[in-house]
């Protein structure tokens, strides 16, 4: 009907455009607009759209995740663009007029877990935009793999004790992710919480995050666990959890043995005396209680308190097997209480004899092989000398040799085979028959065409007159090659990148040679590698290569006291050395730099009584070489020192009042009596740290006393050390 009623209502406005000219035919147009449906105002903006539609136009609109972006590409005509993401424009690009080419790129952050929807929007020169959106692109999950694993390390102290210091706590991915993954880690006093974030972090391309708590306090027991977190930022506003771990927990302070080593071992040079060595690992254990057993599943009884690493069991017998457990403590030098922590695991050990070692195998003959081994030391010893082919598949050992003494040589051995050697230690008692095999050792006989067992050392240095050149000679040896003509010693030069003959040597029989080599201030060696390589006749061999670098090691290392409450360790100089670095390892494994010096000499102000402490010493240098090794060391254990008394007094009847010097880091001190000088003293009292004298009473009238005092303390492992008595003072009583 209503299309009835336009129809009509067209034709009067064409009869009235006939009649009335330009106002009819306006009328007319906007009659049939009105027919159509359309207002004057959306014909003239659809015909402005046609405009721009003919300015503008998106040939691609696309976006796709990188290793960490998200990237939005797209390319068209236009006067202006746009690229939104999630409602935030991220990139915008003016090209001056309509109908401009136009390529546009745009990356941002990606965030773990999160959906990115884009658009592009491409403007005219008239504020006409055409919009054209992109398919969203979302973002990887993460998850945990495993439960999160925590231990407590350890900072080391100033006199060389290590403590708790720290919680390392770690936990692995599911995968290994080259995204930002952002993290927060979380820590609570008990299991249910609640959990209090105390660090965040991020890592990408990792399959493992970690963190060292510090903060965490001895005697505590803590539960952590790390969260997974998207993350935040302009395209996307709220973070949220991803995935969170499981809980682990740790009690900190706790001391843990790490490894339990037992051996069997001769205690006597001279005679067959069983003994078994213990050494034992741990994190920060600064005392261990040593229980030993001869069954595995009872009857351990405590045989030692020991302060050190390592501890060596002499009473125990020949063929009997032993278990051993420990208990590790650590003893805080602060709070002066001991904590206990956790039995370690068993080991056990039994001594047969006194094992021979792996042999020293050298050839003297085109088809001999002399062996020599450590020896046994008693009469009732043998030894069966086993030997077979290893270039040969399957070979099986032989007996090749029986002897009393600890060497034998092999003999019609093949000129050109490999082989492998162990000693057998036989001890007869009555009928009885015990065993001992040694551990192996391989040589090739003949020529081998490379040099074997090839070593070298920084044995000196020495500066040149202008001091701007250092020479350090180097001692080198090897195995001789048997059958080789000789040998030559040859370098790669560092300057011209050419390798060098130092020397040919014309005899096989030599196994040892020295050279220098040089370097000027700042610059690198001559010789950066050392070759050596046999030959025979005119065939060469192969090169076997060292890499000598180091400077000669620091000789004659001595440390002595130096007052009550220092060391004072010195060397010989090294020509060359630019400074000296002091590294001191302590009885229970733990090893310290200390300092540096320019000088031969250093002091240690950080000793504890008691405590066994190695000093070695490492040299530096400016010239092209490396530092050296601290192969020499001394040493040296601070001991209290002894009190001095000042006067015995026989002040009223019967008494004597000792007085003595007080002794630093003393905490009790023990008075001893005897009636003659020379005598047996026992103890007749003791004091406190702050009183300096003791009365002993009830003496006999006429009688001589004489009197010393021994001082004691407590050192920072928990370890009671007590000085060397005093020199003895008399009194004679006459009251």
């Amino acid at each position: 009907m209503r299309k009835n009623i336009a129809r009509k209502c067209l034709c009067i406005a064409l009869a009235s455009a006939m009649m009335l000219g330009e106002a009819g035919t306006a009328m007319a147009a906007s009659v049939e607009n009105a027919a159509d449906g359309r207002t004057a105002a959306t014909v003239a903006a659809e015909e402005q759209a046609d405009v721009a539609a003919a300015n503008v136009s998106i040939w691609y609109a696309g976006a796709y995740k990188n290793s960490r972006t998200i990237t939005i590409n797209a390319s068209g005509r236009a006067y202006r663009v746009e690229v939104w993401v999630n409602g935030v424009k991220c990139g915008e690009q003016y090209n001056g007029e309509d109908q401009q080419s136009f390529s546009i790129n745009c990356e941002i952050p990606a965030l773990l877990d999160s959906t990115y929807n884009a658009e592009v929007r491409a403007y005219d020169s008239n504020g006409e935009v055409t919009v054209q959106k992109v398919s969203p692109v979302k973002t990887d999950k993460v998850s945990f793999d495993g439960d999160p694993s925590v231990s407590v390390g350890y900072t080391v102290g100033s006199t060389g004790y290590a403590k708790p210091g720290y919680v390392s706590v770690s936990v692995y991915l599911d995968s290994r992710h080259s995204d930002e993954v952002k993290y927060e880690v979380q820590r609570a006093t008990k299991s249910g919480g609640p959990f209090t974030t105390i660090a965040t972090g991020s890592e990408s391309y990792t399959s493992r995050l970690a963190y060292l708590d510090s903060t965490a306090k001895t005697g505590t027991t803590y539960y952590y666990r790390f969260r997974i977190v998207s993350g935040s930022d302009q395209y996307v506003k709220t973070s949220k959890v991803i995935a969170t771990s499981k809980t682990a927990s740790v009690k900190v302070g706790i001391p843990e043995v790490d490894q339990l080593y037992a051996s069997s071992m001769n205690v006597s040079e001279k005679i067959s005396k069983p003994g078994v060595f213990l050494w034992m690992t741990s994190n920060f254990a600064n005392q261990y209680d040593v229980y030993r057993s001869t069954n595995k599943s009872k009857g351990y009884r405590k045989i030692k308190t020991i302060y050190s690493a390592d501890f060596t069991d002499t009473a125990v017998k020949s063929g009997t097997v032993y278990y051993y457990k420990v208990v590790p403590k650590y003893y805080d030098s602060q709070t002066r209480k001991i904590t206990t922590g956790k039995t370690s695991g068993v080991v056990g050990v039994k001594f047969i004899m006194n094992a021979a070692g792996a042999p020293s195998l050298i050839q003297t003959g085109n088809r001999s092989l002399k062996c020599t081994w450590a020896a046994d030391n008693t009469a009732d010893v043998s030894y069966e000398v086993w030997a077979k082919r290893t270039d040969i598949t399957g070979d099986a050992y032989k007996r090749m040799v029986v002897t009393k003494k600890n060497s034998c040589t092999l003999t019609k051995l093949d000129p050109n085979g490999t082989y492998k050697v162990m000693i057998r230690t036989v001890k007869k008692s009555g009928a009885a028959v015990r065993y001992e095999t040694t551990d192996t050792s391989e040589r090739t006989m003949g020529y081998t065409k490379r040099v074997q067992d090839l070593t070298a050392g920084a044995v000196s240095s020495s500066l040149n007159g202008r001091k701007d050149v250092l020479s350090v000679r180097y001692s080198l040896t090897w195995y001789r090659d048997w059958g080789a003509s000789g040998y030559v010693i040859s370098g790669l030069n560092s300057s011209t990148g050419k390798i060098e003959t130092i020397k040919k040597i014309k005899s096989g029989k030599k196994t040892s040679y020295t050279f220098t080599n040089t370097s000027a201030k700042g610059k690198e060696r001559k010789y950066s590698q050392i070759y050596v390589r046999p030959y025979k006749g005119k065939a060469r061999g192969e090169d076997n290569t060292l890499w000598n670098s180091e400077m000669p090691s620091a000789k004659r290392v001595k440390a002595v006291k130096k007052s009550t409450t220092s060391t004072k360790i010195t060397w010989s100089a090294v020509s060359g050395a630019k400074e000296y670095y002091v590294y001191r390892t302590t009885e229970l494994g733990v090893r310290q730099y200390i300092g540096s010096t320019k000088a031969t000499n250093f002091t240690d102000v950080n000793v504890t009584d008691g405590m066994k402490y190695t000093y070695s010493v490492v040299v530096g240098t400016d010239f092209g070489f490396s530092s050296g090794y601290d192969l020499y060391s001394s040493d040296y254990t601070h001991k209290l020192a002894s009190p001095a008394i000042t006067k015995v007094v026989n002040g009223s009847k019967g008494t004597a009042t000792v007085t003595w010097k007080k002794v630093t880091n003393a905490t009790r001190y023990y008075v001893y009596r005897s009636t003659s000088k020379n005598g047996t003293y026992k103890l007749v009292g003791k004091t406190g740290a702050t009183k300096l004298s003791y009365m002993n009473k009830k003496l006999k009238k006429g009688t001589t006393y004489y009197y010393k005092v021994v001082a004691s303390t407590v050192n920072d492992g928990g370890k009671t050390v007590k000085s060397v008595a005093s020199h003895a003072k008399g009194i004679k009583i006459r009251k």
